[in-house]
């Protein structure tokens, strides 16, 4: 029976003749409209779907669940000829308009703890050219969390915290990266610093605009690193980024560098010699072997 329900279904769909459909029930039993019309029918059934009249108001009134991102997310997606004009731009204006209205608090757990709506805006951000320009419940969430960010060694929300900040307007994005730099460049101890520089990448080091506060990076950031392998290695990684931060350091800041990496010098293995000298030449320094 369900088979010949589907078959039914498939040939109706493919016709564009699927009769009358009380759009509020049918949002509202929608897995099971998905289930009969099958995988294969999914994108053309939503795409006729889409055109009845009172649709879009109809899904507008239905929430924020499955019974809306389902749809959503499949107008957007779709290559179905069924699929009037303006279509996947309505669905990716309904669907930016709601997780512009989503609270804080869901933000926050989210990124704390995964799931939905970071795997939403995640997917949606992917089928964009553009940025979503997500505005301040999103902001407020990624400021809550910062200094947790910030003091923990793990970090287990790290990699959603800097996910999340891309999703952010272009303006907002810049200021909680420069918010988090500061952090940073404080002169509080950061655990794990090169963990949480790995999670934000070059994304952050550019967005965060450490250049534009080179002297602090320098003192902060760059000689703590020089500390221990990890830190070098993270340093040689990024030693062409760093060179406007060595550059932009005063004069008494890149003295007391070269003198930190001469210092470390006969206290590293071989190939940290070789980090030291790779990074000297870069920024055009002494040697610390010579010096």
């Amino acid at each position: 029976m369900r088979r010949f329900m589907r078959a039914i279904a498939e040939i109706r769909i493919k016709q564009g003749q699927m009769g009358g459909l009380y759009i509020k029930d049918t949002i509202n039993d929608l897995d099971a409209y998905l289930d009969m019309v099958g995988p294969d029918n999914k994108a053309d059934f939503l795409a006729e779907f889409s055109g009845y009249p009172s649709f879009w108001e109809k899904l507008g009134e239905a929430g924020f669940d499955q019974r809306v991102i389902i749809p959503l997310q499949a107008l957007i997606a779709t290559e179905s000829t069924f699929a009037r004009k303006g279509t996947k731009q309505k669905a990716q204006d309904a669907l930016k308009e709601r997780l512009a209205s989503v609270k804080t608090n869901t933000w926050e757990a989210s990124i704390r703890n995964g799931g939905d709506p970071i795997g939403i805006a995640q997917a949606f951000a992917e089928t964009r050219k553009r940025g979503l320009g997500l505005g301040d419940p999103l902001y407020q969430a990624l400021h809550r969390l910062a200094p947790e960010l910030v003091s923990s060694e793990t970090r287990d929300f790290g990699a959603r915290w800097f996910q999340a900040s891309k999703f952010l307007s272009a303006p907002s994005k810049r200021t909680i990266l420069k918010n988090l730099r500061d952090q940073i460049n404080s002169g509080n101890t950061i655990p794990n610093l090169v963990g949480l520089l790995r999670f934000g990448g070059e994304d952050f080091l550019t967005a965060g605009e450490f250049a534009q506060d080179g002297d602090a990076s320098v003192r902060h950031i760059v000689m703590s690193l020089l500390n221990d392998s990890t830190g070098l290695r993270w340093l040689v990684e990024n030693v062409n980024t760093l060179s406007a931060w060595i550059a932009a350091s005063t004069e008494d800041s890149r003295k007391v560098l070269v003198d930190r990496m001469t210092e470390r010098w006969p206290e590293v293995n071989d190939e940290d010699k070789s980090r030291l000298e790779v990074l000297a030449k870069a920024w055009n320094l002494p040697n610390p072997k010579a010096a």
